[in-house]
């Protein structure tokens, strides 16, 4: 058998096997350091990049749910405010059908007259005065008050138009739902609103019970409501259906504009959970399979280094010659 001194040739190739060993051991370490199967692109370059689109998506499905869920919150207030608002419409309703009963003096009259005025005023008081953030919710975009919560108006848009709101729910550009809150504010729905597609508003039908104060633009500033008859009461009446039920109509759409929010984050949490799932499987370090490679290693890299000892012995053989 051939002996060499200077070139060691046993001692070569198991500092190989250990530097590779090693190398395998170090990549161990650290992915049950970090938890993760892929700490560089070196490890996985194509997992890495599957695993980072799928994060960007996870990140911002997570981040659209609370979106969906502060819209919610600001439908939720529009349909808390309406309610009161169609409770108080109720109640008036009520008061009408009393005043309009042939028993009524003219005093009983009078003081149902303005505990009318003074609910149908309170309604007027919702929709002016219900804020998110700050801003007026329940009127419309208000084009002559500058920024709104609201998307921008057509430039011929006047007060009381839909307020616009992109609600922004998903991971990418094209993921919102766009709602239209309609005005709440019942003076200008008294004004415009033409029953059953007819020519005539409710204010007209009322033959002049609901006196609508106008402003510049045209659209309704207050209104006065003027019941002094039993007659009054009954013209009041017979459009006391249209109102409430324009109002509830607006109401609706509002509670459909939530329902596509809860429906959309339920969506969304299962893409989320499975989008989750998916990039644990490509990134995430299983324990199991890692720990028995590292004590598979460390037993090999613990008898490498016991053979190098011996390779690196090998060449003192040539002095027993020597003697």
């Amino acid at each position: 058998m051939a002996l060499f001194v200077n070139t060691n040739v046993k001692s070569i190739h198991v500092q190989r096997k250990l530097d590779n060993n090693t190398n395998t051991l170090d990549t161990s370490y650290h992915r049950l350091a970090s938890g993760h199967r892929i700490n560089t692109a070196q490890d996985d370059a194509a997992g890495l990049q599957i695993s980072e689109r799928l994060t960007t998506q996870i990140k911002g499905l997570d981040r659209g749910n609370r979106n969906s869920d502060e819209g919610l919150g600001f439908l939720q207030t529009v349909d808390g405010a309406v309610d009161e608002i169609v409770n108080s419409l109720q109640r008036a309703r009520t008061l009408l059908v009393q005043t309009a009963n042939g028993t009524n003096s003219h005093a009983d009259i009078e003081a149902l007259g303005k505990e009318l005025s003074s609910i149908f005023l309170h309604c007027s008081a919702i929709a002016t005065d219900t804020t998110y953030a700050g801003e007026k919710i329940l009127m419309g975009y208000r084009v002559n008050k500058g920024e709104s919560i609201y998307e921008p108006a057509t430039p011929n848009a006047k007060n009381f138009d839909a307020g616009a709101l992109r609600l922004q729910v998903g991971a990418n550009a094209n993921t919102f739902i766009d709602a239209r809150i309609e005005n709440f504010f019942l003076p200008e729905i008294i004004r415009t609103f033409k029953p059953n597609g007819g020519k005539d508003s409710i204010e007209d039908l009322a033959g002049g019970v609901f006196d609508i104060t106008k402003g510049a633009d045209g659209t309704a500033d207050a209104m006065t409501l003027d019941i002094k008859t039993h007659d009054d009461a009954r013209k009041a009446l017979a459009v006391m259906d249209y109102i409430i039920g324009e109002v509830d109509s607006r109401r609706g759409d509002v509670g459909s504009y939530m329902n596509r929010l809860e429906s959309t984050m339920r969506n969304h949490a299962n893409g989320f959970e499975n989008h989750s799932d998916v990039r644990s499987r490509l990134r995430d370090t299983d324990f199991a399979s890692e720990t028995a490679l590292l004590t598979q290693k460390s037993m090999i890299q613990q008898s490498s280094q016991t053979i190098l000892t011996q390779a690196n012995q090998n060449p003192s053989l040539a002095m027993a010659l020597l003697k």
